[in-house]
């Protein structure tokens, strides 16, 4: 299942996580709760977790925030290469 594909993602994973939205309807609106998040969490051992105050569009309500997440992740994925040469 699902749960078997995420234990074998061997690579650093960023996790962007958004507030979570619970509509009127009890369905949460594009992220996970915080439960959800717990869980995948242990499903993938080199997860970090990046908290952004904001609704499920990150890249749209949070774009300096965005950039920065994806670049700093980048550039460290870059250094640890470097550093394993």
């Amino acid at each position: 299942g699902l749960g078997d594909v995420y234990k074998r993602q061997k690579c650093n994973t960023v996790f962007m996580k958004a507030n979570t939205i619970i509509g009127k309807d009890g369905i949460v609106q594009g992220a996970l709760t915080d439960e959800d998040l717990e869980h995948v969490s242990k499903l993938i051992s080199n997860m970090k977790i990046e908290y952004f105050n904001c609704g499920h569009g990150i890249h749209n309500e949070k774009v300096k925030e965005f950039i920065s997440c994806v670049s700093k992740t980048v550039e460290n994925q870059k250094l640890k290469q470097e550093f394993e040469r």
